[in-house]
């Protein structure tokens, strides 16, 4: 009797702990929004548009904060040159694991060059990478404040 009753309080304990995790992790979780109309024309409008009013940087060589990519941190330097995001220079991310290793050295250099491409640190989350995508967003825009 007391090994069900034990049972069923530890049962009770991992569902609870699990809803908590998930409404944890969604709150936290970053939210982005695709335009409903997919259509060419539309997307190089408003492409034009976002570069009319996108804001101009200072010059100089930003760092962002370091960000949590759960097996390291990630941390970006931003180097502004004209006005403009030129290029980015890792300063630190997850390396401890093989696996890491390899899956760092094929997202990142995608993720710099979308940022430069935008501008910005709105840059598409990179599936199999959304932990090291999430913080190389983070650390981004904290160095992209910095310059602004």
């Amino acid at each position: 009797m007391k090994k069900n009753i034990v049972s069923v309080l530890i049962v009770i304990i991992v569902l609870g702990y699990g809803l908590l995790a998930r409404r944890y992790y969604q709150n936290n979780k970053l939210k982005f929004t695709v335009p409903k109309n997919n259509s060419v024309k539309n997307k190089q409008t408003k492409l034009v548009i976002s570069q009319k009013t996108q804001s101009v940087f200072q010059n100089g060589s930003f760092i962002g904060q370091s960000a949590n990519a759960y097996w390291g941190n990630v941390q970006v330097e931003a180097i502004i040159q004209a006005n403009h995001l030129s290029g980015l220079n890792i300063l630190q991310y997850p390396n401890s694991h093989s696996a890491s290793v390899y899956i760092n050295q094929q997202v990142l250099p995608i993720l710099k060059k979308e940022a430069i491409q935008k501008q910005s640190s709105k840059v598409q989350i990179i599936s199999g990478a959304t932990f090291t995508s999430e913080a190389f967003i983070q650390s981004l825009a904290s160095a992209l404040k910095k310059a602004q």
